[in-house]
Protein backbone atom coordinates (compact mmCIF):
# COMPACT_ATOMS: atom_id res chain seq x y z
CA UNK A 1 0.00 0.00 0.00
CA UNK A 2 1.34 3.09 -1.20
CA UNK A 3 1.87 6.06 1.94
CA UNK A 4 2.14 9.01 -0.44
CA UNK A 5 0.33 12.26 0.47
CA UNK A 6 -2.32 12.31 -2.34
CA UNK A 7 -2.63 8.56 -2.28
CA UNK A 8 -4.32 8.88 1.22
CA UNK A 9 -6.14 12.03 0.90
CA UNK A 10 -7.84 10.12 -1.97
CA UNK A 11 -8.47 7.12 -0.29
CA UNK A 12 -10.10 9.50 2.83
CA UNK A 13 -13.01 10.95 0.54
CA UNK A 14 -13.55 8.48 -1.82
CA UNK A 15 -13.46 5.44 0.08
CA UNK A 16 -16.45 4.90 2.44
CA UNK A 17 -15.76 2.03 5.43
CA UNK A 18 -19.16 -0.26 6.18
CA UNK A 19 -17.98 -0.21 9.63
CA UNK A 20 -18.85 3.00 10.14
CA UNK A 21 -22.56 2.14 10.08
CA UNK A 22 -22.32 -1.32 10.61
CA UNK A 23 -20.38 -2.05 13.85
CA UNK A 24 -19.12 -4.87 14.85
CA UNK A 25 -20.47 -6.92 17.72
CA UNK A 26 -17.64 -6.31 20.15
CA UNK A 27 -18.51 -2.53 20.07
CA UNK A 28 -20.83 -1.20 22.87
CA UNK A 29 -24.65 -1.25 22.77
CA UNK A 30 -24.39 2.99 22.88
CA UNK A 31 -25.66 4.86 19.47
CA UNK A 32 -23.05 7.84 20.64
CA UNK A 33 -19.35 7.09 20.55
CA UNK A 34 -16.91 9.92 21.95
CA UNK A 35 -14.11 10.75 19.97
CA UNK A 36 -11.66 11.55 22.17
CA UNK A 37 -8.97 13.39 19.73
CA UNK A 38 -11.60 15.80 18.87
CA UNK A 39 -13.87 16.37 22.09
CA UNK A 40 -16.70 15.35 20.29
CA UNK A 41 -20.00 12.58 19.99
CA UNK A 42 -20.46 10.66 16.66
CA UNK A 43 -24.00 10.46 15.81
CA UNK A 44 -25.95 8.49 13.02
CA UNK A 45 -29.37 9.22 11.68
CA UNK A 46 -30.82 7.01 9.05
CA UNK A 47 -34.19 7.00 6.36
CA UNK A 48 -35.49 4.49 4.62
CA UNK A 49 -38.85 3.47 3.21
CA UNK A 50 -39.64 0.28 4.27
CA UNK A 51 -43.50 -0.34 2.03
CA UNK A 52 -44.93 -1.46 4.93
CA UNK A 53 -44.89 -2.11 9.27
CA UNK A 54 -48.15 -2.89 9.44
CA UNK A 55 -47.34 -6.26 11.02
CA UNK A 56 -46.16 -6.01 14.21
CA UNK A 57 -43.27 -8.61 13.42
CA UNK A 58 -42.18 -6.56 10.86
CA UNK A 59 -42.14 -3.16 13.33
CA UNK A 60 -39.72 -5.33 15.30
CA UNK A 61 -37.77 -6.68 12.34
CA UNK A 62 -37.23 -2.51 11.71
CA UNK A 63 -36.22 -1.52 15.10
CA UNK A 64 -34.13 -4.43 15.44
CA UNK A 65 -31.77 -3.55 12.07
CA UNK A 66 -31.75 0.10 13.39
CA UNK A 67 -30.68 -1.06 16.53
CA UNK A 68 -27.47 -3.22 15.12
CA UNK A 69 -26.52 -0.31 12.84
CA UNK A 70 -26.46 2.43 15.48
CA UNK A 71 -28.70 4.86 14.11
CA UNK A 72 -29.66 7.55 16.67
CA UNK A 73 -32.85 8.53 14.84
CA UNK A 74 -34.28 6.90 12.26
CA UNK A 75 -36.88 8.45 10.07
CA UNK A 76 -39.24 5.61 7.92
CA UNK A 77 -41.56 6.28 5.42
CA UNK A 78 -44.19 3.99 3.85
CA UNK A 79 -45.56 2.10 7.15
CA UNK A 80 -49.15 1.66 5.98
CA UNK A 81 -50.28 2.13 9.90
CA UNK A 82 -53.89 3.88 10.08
CA UNK A 83 -54.21 6.33 12.65
CA UNK A 84 -51.24 7.87 15.03
CA UNK A 85 -49.65 6.87 17.92
CA UNK A 86 -46.76 5.90 20.08
CA UNK A 87 -45.02 2.37 21.01
CA UNK A 88 -42.86 2.73 23.65
CA UNK A 89 -43.78 -1.49 24.51
CA UNK A 90 -41.29 -3.78 23.11
CA UNK A 91 -41.24 -7.78 23.21
CA UNK A 92 -37.49 -7.97 22.91
CA UNK A 93 -35.90 -6.86 25.73
CA UNK A 94 -33.02 -5.66 23.72
CA UNK A 95 -35.66 -2.71 22.46
CA UNK A 96 -36.41 -1.22 25.98
CA UNK A 97 -36.01 2.59 25.85
CA UNK A 98 -36.65 2.83 21.76
CA UNK A 99 -39.49 5.14 20.77
CA UNK A 100 -41.43 4.73 17.57
CA UNK A 101 -43.96 7.30 16.64
CA UNK A 102 -45.91 6.91 13.80
CA UNK A 103 -48.79 8.87 11.61
CA UNK A 104 -50.44 7.52 9.48
CA UNK A 105 -54.44 8.21 7.34
CA UNK A 106 -56.66 7.42 9.17
CA UNK A 107 -59.17 4.90 7.18
CA UNK A 108 -56.77 4.05 3.92
CA UNK A 109 -53.62 1.71 4.26
CA UNK A 110 -50.98 3.73 2.36
CA UNK A 111 -48.37 6.21 3.15
CA UNK A 112 -47.77 7.10 6.13
CA UNK A 113 -44.18 8.38 8.01
CA UNK A 114 -42.91 7.50 11.33
CA UNK A 115 -39.94 8.26 13.91
CA UNK A 116 -38.18 5.60 16.06
CA UNK A 117 -35.79 7.37 18.68
CA UNK A 118 -32.65 5.32 20.40
CA UNK A 119 -33.35 5.65 24.19
CA UNK A 120 -30.39 8.55 23.99
CA UNK A 121 -33.12 10.48 22.45
CA UNK A 122 -35.17 12.22 24.46
CA UNK A 123 -38.92 13.15 22.68
CA UNK A 124 -40.68 16.45 23.66
CA UNK A 125 -43.12 17.53 21.91
CA UNK A 126 -44.80 15.78 18.77
CA UNK A 127 -47.24 17.64 15.72
CA UNK A 128 -49.08 15.73 13.05
CA UNK A 129 -48.90 17.86 10.35
CA UNK A 130 -50.83 16.12 7.11
CA UNK A 131 -51.09 12.47 8.93
CA UNK A 132 -49.32 10.16 6.85
CA UNK A 133 -47.25 12.66 5.04
CA UNK A 134 -45.45 15.05 7.33
CA UNK A 135 -44.48 14.12 11.25
CA UNK A 136 -42.87 16.78 13.46
CA UNK A 137 -40.90 15.64 16.55
CA UNK A 138 -38.93 18.20 19.18
CA UNK A 139 -35.87 16.29 19.96
CA UNK A 140 -33.28 17.02 22.56
CA UNK A 141 -29.96 14.12 21.31
CA UNK A 142 -26.24 14.82 23.62
CA UNK A 143 -27.28 17.73 24.29
CA UNK A 144 -28.21 19.29 21.29
CA UNK A 145 -31.71 20.67 20.58
CA UNK A 146 -33.23 18.73 17.43
CA UNK A 147 -36.58 20.06 14.97
CA UNK A 148 -37.11 16.58 13.23
CA UNK A 149 -39.63 16.62 10.08
CA UNK A 150 -40.27 13.13 8.44
CA UNK A 151 -41.83 13.65 4.82
CA UNK A 152 -43.27 11.29 2.02
CA UNK A 153 -44.02 12.97 -0.62
CA UNK A 154 -46.98 12.76 -3.49
CA UNK A 155 -45.59 11.18 -6.12
CA UNK A 156 -44.49 12.61 -9.79
CA UNK A 157 -47.02 10.29 -12.03
CA UNK A 158 -50.91 11.29 -12.15
CA UNK A 159 -51.76 9.66 -15.59
CA UNK A 160 -55.63 10.72 -15.49
CA UNK A 161 -55.51 14.07 -13.94
CA UNK A 162 -52.38 16.30 -13.90
CA UNK A 163 -54.31 19.04 -12.43
CA UNK A 164 -54.85 16.99 -9.10
CA UNK A 165 -51.20 16.04 -8.61
CA UNK A 166 -50.29 19.62 -8.96
CA UNK A 167 -53.00 20.31 -5.81
CA UNK A 168 -51.65 17.56 -4.12
CA UNK A 169 -48.48 18.60 -4.32
CA UNK A 170 -49.31 21.82 -3.40
CA UNK A 171 -51.02 21.06 -0.41
CA UNK A 172 -47.82 19.07 1.07
CA UNK A 173 -45.06 22.09 0.59
CA UNK A 174 -47.50 24.82 1.84
CA UNK A 175 -47.88 23.44 5.49
CA UNK A 176 -44.52 22.02 5.57
CA UNK A 177 -43.25 25.64 4.82
CA UNK A 178 -45.38 27.29 7.15
CA UNK A 179 -44.60 24.98 9.75
CA UNK A 180 -40.58 25.54 9.62
CA UNK A 181 -41.21 28.87 9.42
CA UNK A 182 -43.20 28.46 12.80
CA UNK A 183 -40.99 26.63 14.09
CA UNK A 184 -38.20 28.88 13.92
CA UNK A 185 -39.75 32.21 15.03
CA UNK A 186 -40.88 30.18 18.60
CA UNK A 187 -37.82 27.59 18.76
CA UNK A 188 -34.83 29.89 17.32
CA UNK A 189 -32.25 27.58 19.06
CA UNK A 190 -33.37 24.20 17.85
CA UNK A 191 -31.48 22.48 14.78
CA UNK A 192 -33.90 21.53 11.99
CA UNK A 193 -33.16 18.38 10.15
CA UNK A 194 -35.88 17.05 7.57
CA UNK A 195 -35.47 13.29 5.59
CA UNK A 196 -37.46 11.03 3.66
CA UNK A 197 -38.69 10.02 0.62
CA UNK A 198 -39.14 13.34 -1.66
CA UNK A 199 -40.17 11.54 -4.27
CA UNK A 200 -38.06 13.81 -6.53
CA UNK A 201 -34.93 13.41 -8.73
CA UNK A 202 -32.63 16.53 -9.38
CA UNK A 203 -30.20 16.33 -12.39
CA UNK A 204 -27.16 17.37 -13.69
CA UNK A 205 -28.64 20.58 -15.36
CA UNK A 206 -30.28 21.31 -12.09
CA UNK A 207 -30.00 25.26 -11.23
CA UNK A 208 -26.79 25.38 -9.20
CA UNK A 209 -27.07 26.77 -6.05
CA UNK A 210 -24.77 26.64 -2.67
CA UNK A 211 -27.39 24.34 -1.32
CA UNK A 212 -27.56 21.75 -3.59
CA UNK A 213 -24.31 20.21 -4.56
CA UNK A 214 -22.71 18.80 -7.90
CA UNK A 215 -23.39 14.49 -6.84
CA UNK A 216 -26.46 14.60 -9.24
CA UNK A 217 -28.32 12.30 -11.22
CA UNK A 218 -28.46 11.51 -15.09
CA UNK A 219 -32.35 11.89 -15.29
CA UNK A 220 -33.74 14.96 -15.62
CA UNK A 221 -35.08 17.14 -13.16
CA UNK A 222 -38.75 16.00 -11.95
CA UNK A 223 -41.00 18.50 -10.47
CA UNK A 224 -40.66 17.60 -7.26
CA UNK A 225 -37.20 18.29 -7.78
CA UNK A 226 -37.49 22.02 -8.93
CA UNK A 227 -39.78 22.17 -5.99
CA UNK A 228 -37.47 20.27 -3.80
CA UNK A 229 -34.88 23.63 -4.75
CA UNK A 230 -37.17 26.13 -4.21
CA UNK A 231 -37.56 24.87 -0.81
CA UNK A 232 -33.57 24.32 0.25
CA UNK A 233 -32.82 27.57 -0.81
CA UNK A 234 -35.86 29.62 0.62
CA UNK A 235 -34.82 27.99 4.00
CA UNK A 236 -31.02 27.97 3.70
CA UNK A 237 -31.35 23.83 3.93
CA UNK A 238 -28.72 21.84 3.10
CA UNK A 239 -28.97 18.73 0.68
CA UNK A 240 -26.67 16.94 2.60
CA UNK A 241 -26.41 13.72 0.09
CA UNK A 242 -26.30 15.56 -2.92
CA UNK A 243 -22.73 17.13 -2.40
CA UNK A 244 -20.45 14.23 -0.81
CA UNK A 245 -18.59 12.56 -3.68
CA UNK A 246 -19.68 9.27 -3.78
CA UNK A 247 -19.72 6.06 -6.27
CA UNK A 248 -22.83 5.51 -8.30
CA UNK A 249 -23.87 2.38 -6.58
CA UNK A 250 -24.38 5.11 -3.38
CA UNK A 251 -26.09 7.67 -5.21
CA UNK A 252 -29.21 6.20 -6.18
CA UNK A 253 -31.62 5.25 -3.56
CA UNK A 254 -34.74 3.29 -5.43
CA UNK A 255 -34.04 0.48 -7.54
CA UNK A 256 -37.11 -1.03 -9.94
CA UNK A 257 -38.54 -4.29 -9.61
CA UNK A 258 -36.71 -5.24 -13.14
CA UNK A 259 -33.40 -4.17 -11.46
CA UNK A 260 -32.84 -1.74 -14.56
CA UNK A 261 -33.66 1.76 -13.40
CA UNK A 262 -32.11 3.01 -10.52
CA UNK A 263 -32.84 6.80 -8.91
CA UNK A 264 -32.55 8.81 -6.15
CA UNK A 265 -35.43 9.77 -4.51
CA UNK A 266 -34.64 9.87 -0.47
CA UNK A 267 -32.85 13.14 0.39
CA UNK A 268 -31.59 14.61 4.08
CA UNK A 269 -32.38 18.59 4.36
CA UNK A 270 -30.14 20.34 7.51
CA UNK A 271 -29.11 23.24 8.63
CA UNK A 272 -26.20 25.42 8.82
CA UNK A 273 -25.22 24.00 12.34
CA UNK A 274 -26.11 20.23 11.09
CA UNK A 275 -24.37 20.83 8.22
CA UNK A 276 -21.00 21.73 9.52
CA UNK A 277 -21.47 18.75 11.64
CA UNK A 278 -22.04 16.62 8.91
CA UNK A 279 -19.10 14.05 7.71
CA UNK A 280 -20.85 11.73 5.58
CA UNK A 281 -24.13 11.44 3.93
CA UNK A 282 -25.03 8.74 0.95
CA UNK A 283 -27.06 5.76 0.78
CA UNK A 284 -25.83 2.03 1.63
CA UNK A 285 -26.20 -1.30 -0.44
CA UNK A 286 -25.83 -4.84 0.39
CA UNK A 287 -26.37 -6.02 3.81
CA UNK A 288 -27.22 -2.91 5.54
CA UNK A 289 -30.05 -2.54 3.13
CA UNK A 290 -31.21 -6.11 2.91
CA UNK A 291 -32.21 -5.97 6.33
CA UNK A 292 -35.19 -3.28 5.87
CA UNK A 293 -36.71 -5.90 2.58
CA UNK A 294 -37.55 -2.96 0.22
CA UNK A 295 -36.90 -1.55 -2.97
CA UNK A 296 -35.50 1.70 -1.67
CA UNK A 297 -31.84 1.86 -0.18
CA UNK A 298 -30.55 3.06 3.45
CA UNK A 299 -29.91 6.93 3.34
CA UNK A 300 -27.89 7.57 6.61
CA UNK A 301 -25.90 10.85 7.59
CA UNK A 302 -23.17 10.44 9.94
CA UNK A 303 -22.47 13.68 11.64
CA UNK A 304 -19.79 14.88 14.54
CA UNK A 305 -21.64 16.56 17.27
CA UNK A 306 -19.81 19.37 18.63
CA UNK A 307 -19.32 19.79 22.18
CA UNK A 308 -20.28 23.66 23.96
CA UNK A 309 -16.48 24.94 23.44
CA UNK A 310 -16.14 23.87 19.89
CA UNK A 311 -19.70 25.10 19.40
CA UNK A 312 -18.14 29.10 20.79
CA UNK A 313 -15.75 29.13 18.83
CA UNK A 314 -16.98 27.69 15.59
CA UNK A 315 -20.37 28.81 14.93
CA UNK A 316 -20.73 32.46 17.34
CA UNK A 317 -19.07 35.00 15.45
CA UNK A 318 -16.67 36.90 17.45
CA UNK A 319 -16.64 40.44 17.68
CA UNK A 320 -13.72 42.22 15.97
CA UNK A 321 -11.20 43.78 18.48
CA UNK A 322 -11.11 47.36 19.04
CA UNK A 323 -8.34 49.34 17.31
CA UNK A 324 -5.89 51.03 19.94
CA UNK A 325 -6.54 55.13 19.80
CA UNK A 326 -3.61 56.94 18.52
CA UNK A 327 -2.84 60.02 21.25
CA UNK A 328 0.17 61.50 18.59
CA UNK A 329 -3.73 63.05 16.66
CA UNK A 330 -5.28 65.87 18.85
CA UNK A 331 -8.62 66.62 18.47
CA UNK A 332 -9.75 69.79 16.72
CA UNK A 333 -11.31 71.05 19.84
CA UNK A 334 -8.09 70.44 22.02
CA UNK A 335 -5.80 71.86 19.23
CA UNK A 336 -7.68 75.06 18.99
CA UNK A 337 -7.94 75.57 22.70
CA UNK A 338 -4.68 73.84 24.08
CA UNK A 339 -0.98 73.38 22.18
CA UNK A 340 -0.57 70.18 21.05
CA UNK A 341 0.64 67.19 23.51
CA UNK A 342 3.97 66.88 21.08
CA UNK A 343 4.57 70.78 21.40
CA UNK A 344 4.71 70.78 25.19
CA UNK A 345 6.81 67.68 24.92
CA UNK A 346 9.65 69.43 23.14
CA UNK A 347 9.63 72.27 25.12
CA UNK A 348 12.76 72.50 27.14
CA UNK A 349 12.46 72.10 30.70
CA UNK A 350 13.32 75.26 33.07
CA UNK A 351 15.15 73.85 35.88
CA UNK A 352 17.08 71.06 33.45
CA UNK A 353 20.61 71.99 31.95
CA UNK A 354 20.79 70.23 28.94
CA UNK A 355 17.51 70.58 26.62
CA UNK A 356 16.09 67.28 25.49
CA UNK A 357 13.06 66.31 23.82
CA UNK A 358 10.48 64.31 25.75
CA UNK A 359 9.76 60.97 23.86
CA UNK A 360 6.52 59.95 22.77
CA UNK A 361 4.24 57.10 24.60
CA UNK A 362 4.25 54.07 22.62
CA UNK A 363 0.93 53.12 21.29
CA UNK A 364 1.32 49.35 20.04
CA UNK A 365 -0.43 46.47 22.14
CA UNK A 366 2.92 44.21 22.18
CA UNK A 367 5.52 46.82 21.97
CA UNK A 368 9.13 44.80 20.56
CA UNK A 369 11.29 46.03 23.26
CA UNK A 370 10.61 47.91 26.55
CA UNK A 371 11.90 51.41 26.96
CA UNK A 372 12.84 53.82 29.41
CA UNK A 373 11.48 57.11 29.86
CA UNK A 374 14.41 58.66 27.67
CA UNK A 375 14.02 56.30 25.04
CA UNK A 376 16.74 53.75 25.79
CA UNK A 377 16.66 50.36 25.28
CA UNK A 378 16.21 48.83 29.30
CA UNK A 379 19.49 46.85 29.86
CA UNK A 380 18.61 43.25 31.97
CA UNK A 381 21.10 42.55 35.35
CA UNK A 382 22.58 39.76 33.82
CA UNK A 383 23.64 42.13 30.30
CA UNK A 384 24.76 44.94 33.16
CA UNK A 385 27.35 41.62 35.43
CA UNK A 386 28.43 40.53 31.82
CA UNK A 387 29.83 44.11 30.81
CA UNK A 388 31.05 44.71 34.40
CA UNK A 389 33.06 41.43 34.72
CA UNK A 390 34.60 42.22 31.02
CA UNK A 391 35.82 45.46 32.41
CA UNK A 392 37.12 43.85 35.52
CA UNK A 393 38.13 40.49 34.92
CA UNK A 394 40.26 40.23 38.12
CA UNK A 395 36.53 40.18 39.88
CA UNK A 396 35.93 37.17 38.07
CA UNK A 397 38.70 35.34 38.89
CA UNK A 398 38.23 35.99 42.71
Amino acid sequence: MKKSGRYTAKRIVHTHVLSHIAPSSKSKTSTAKLNKSHNSLSALYGSINVRTCKDPTKLTQIALASRKLKHSITFVQETHMTGIGRVDDWDEPELQGYSFVYSGFSKKSAGGVAVLCCPEVEILDIEHIIPGRILRVRLSHLGIKLMAWCVYSPTNVTANDPEKAEAAKSSFYRPLDKSVNAMKKEYPGYHCIIAGDWNATISKNATKTKYVGDNLDDHDTTDNGDRLCAFANEHHFYVANTIFRTKDIHQTSWISADKKTTKRLDYFLVDEFLWKSTMNCRSYTGKVSDIYDSDHKLVALQARLPSKGQRRNIFKSRAPKPKPKSSLKPSSKSSTATPSVTATMQTPLSNSSPTRSMPQRCTSVRPLKMRTPYGTPLISRRKLRKCWLKRNPKSAKS
